[in-house]
């Protein structure tokens, strides 16, 4: 099994398709819709934008971008 791993804010591993469980689908799937149309396709940015649009919608954080240990 492979896993795809992004940075969060702390600098931790957050494994993204674990942390995807977690995430809101609608602005996932915007997060990645606005990627996509700049031509990004890493998981880096689709992790950027949506804890973006999270923390725009929620008023606070995406949990796992706050995380201090591996996910």
């Amino acid at each position: 099994m492979f896993h795809t791993y992004v940075t969060n804010a702390r600098g931790v591993a957050i494994d993204i398709d674990r942390a995807r469980f977690l995430a809101d689908t609608d602005l996932w799937n915007e997060a990645v819709d606005r990627c996509s149309a700049r031509g990004e396709t890493a998981a880096q940015p689709v992790w950027d934008a949506y804890c973006a649009l999270h923390a725009e919608a929620y008023g606070a954080p995406f949990p796992p971008q706050e995380r201090e240990t591996p996910l």
